[in-house]
C-alpha cells in the first residue's frame, strides 16, 4: 500500500511479491515466467537470475509508491519481477520472433514481431496504462511494470556480458510455442 510502505516492518512490501489478484493473475504470471524465463536463466545463471527477478520486483515497487505515495490501493503480484524478465529477455535475443494470437470478432489473427519490436509496443502500453492508472482508471500497476523493465534493461547493459545479444546458435532464436524453444 503506498500510503504505508513500511507497514509491518515491511513485510507487506515483500509479500505483496507473493500475492496476487485471483488465480487469472497467478496464472499469467506463470506462464510469462516459465516462457521467457527460461531463456534468461539459461543466460544468467540461477544467481545471477534471482537478483534479477527481485531487484525488478523491488524497483516495480519502489515506482509505485514513489509515485502513487497517497494511494491506498495496494499492489499485488509478481509483474514488476516479469518485467524484467521480459525487457532483459527481449534485450538478450532481439531476433527471436513473438508471435501474439487474437481473436478479433471471434476470428483468430496472428501478429508477428521480433521481440525488440515486440518491447517497443509493449513499453508504449505501459506508458497508456500508467496514464490510465495515474488517473483511476485502471486497476492494473503498470507503474511496477515501467519500474520491472527499467531494471531488465539495466541488468542487460551492464551486466557482466554488456550490451548485446545472447550468443545462441545463428543469434536467432524463436519461441514456437508457448513452452518449448527452437533454434
Amino acid at each position: 500500500v503506498p500510503s504505508r510502505p513500511l507497514r509491518h516492518g515491511g513485510f507487506d512490501f515483500v509479500a505483496s511479491f507473493f500475492l496476487h489478484a485471483g488465480f487469472w493473475h497467478l496464472l499469467s504470471n506463470t506462464y510469462f515466467l516459465v516462457a521467457f524465463g527460461t531463456g534468461v536463466e539459461d543466460v544468467l545463471r540461477p544467481g545471477r537470475f534471482l537478483l534479477l527477478v527481485a531487484l525488478s520486483a523491488f524497483a516495480g515497487k519502489l515506482l509505485y509508491v514513489a509515485l502513487q505515495h497517497g494511494s491506498s490501493v495496494p499492489s499485488v503480484g509478481a509483474s514488476g519481477g516479469i518485467s524484467g524478465i521480459l525487457a532483459y529477455w527481449a534485450l538478450a535475443f532481439p531476433h527471436a520472433r513473438v508471435r501474439l494470437f487474437w481473436l478479433v470478432w471471434m476470428r483468430p489473427v496472428t501478429y508477428t514481431f521480433t521481440a525488440r519490436m515486440a518491447l517497443g509496443l509493449w513499453v508504449v502500453l505501459q506508458f497508456v496504462g500508467a496514464a490510465n492508472q495515474w488517473a483511476g482508471f485502471s486497476g492494473v500497476n503498470h507503474l511496477a511494470h515501467l519500474g520491472g523493465a527499467a531494471v531488465g534493461l539495466a541488468f542487460w547493459y551492464f551486466g557482466p556480458d554488456g550490451p548485446r545479444p545472447a550468443a545462441v546458435k545463428g543469434d536467432t532464436i524463436r519461441l514456437s510455442t508457448p513452452l518449448r524453444w527452437e533454434d
